[in-house]
């Protein structure tokens, strides 16, 4: 938790600090679409010289370079010269704006009318519903990926807790030289065999009890919600009635 804590922390930092980024447009027709927003501030080179932009980006310390070159009056390769490795968010924002008017630079040169194809444009709405006739939620796929999640989760959470109660029983006696007394009674391989065995049943004595409380929890939900208020999570096997 701590860990997580310090983690978002360090990020939240790095949010909100400003990056400077030089833009280096061959074609002058790009760059106007990189607009400055709150964490991101685009410079605009005027010179024409790639190495020249790259040793003056470094000079002034920026985040990094985009370099967009032209190819026969059309667009090239786009380049991002950066020490640090960008988010993917942020190189989809790049690729997203550029892709976006290079598209419509050469629908406009073949003569199709931009404002015709966006009133062409048809969104549709997929709605879910079961054979029997029973409308379901988009949402209930987000549920089961964060039930499965949180399994996980929770799984991963009582291999580690269990692990660390065999390791620090063994701490302990071999701190208290229990340990001397034990071993001169029995092999050392049956002491290991029989603390996972007895903290293995611990768990699986915990489990039972959570798919008990489960099993309760679905009966409650199925009465006070209906049958298909539990099928969000489980799909295979029938509710209670």
């Amino acid at each position: 938790m701590g860990v997580a804590l310090l983690v978002g922390f360090l990020t939240s930092l790095n949010n909100d600090t400003t990056r400077k980024i030089a833009i280096l447009d061959d074609t002058s027709i790009y760059a106007p679409l990189f607009e400055d927003s709150e964490r991101t501030e685009y410079i605009i080179l005027e010179n024409n010289n790639l190495q020249v932009a790259i040793d003056a980006s470094k000079t002034a310390d920026y985040y990094g370079l985009i370099h967009i070159s032209e190819n026969k009056n059309q667009l090239g390769e786009v380049t991002l010269y950066s020490d640090d490795s960008p988010s993917l968010g942020f190189i989809n924002e790049i690729e997203d704006k550029i892709s976006k008017k290079a598209t419509e630079d050469r629908l406009v040169a073949r003569g199709i009318n931009l404002e015709t194809i966006k009133e062409s444009k048809i969104t549709a709405d997929l709605k879910l519903q079961s054979y029997t006739g029973v409308q379901t939620s988009k949402a209930n796929g987000w549920i089961k990926m964060a039930f499965g999640g949180g399994a996980g989760y929770l799984l991963m959470m009582f291999i580690i807790i269990y692990g660390n109660m065999v390791m620090r029983s063994v701490i302990e006696e071999k701190t208290n030289r229990i340990i001397e007394i034990i071993i001169s009674s029995i092999k050392p391989i049956y002491l290991m065999i029989g603390k996972i065995t007895g903290t293995s049943l611990a768990g699986i004595t915990q489990f039972i009890i959570w798919v008990i409380l489960g099993g309760i929890l679905f009966t409650v939900a199925s009465t006070f919600l209906g049958p298909e208020a539990c099928r969000v999570l489980v799909t295979k096997w029938p509710c209670p009635n």
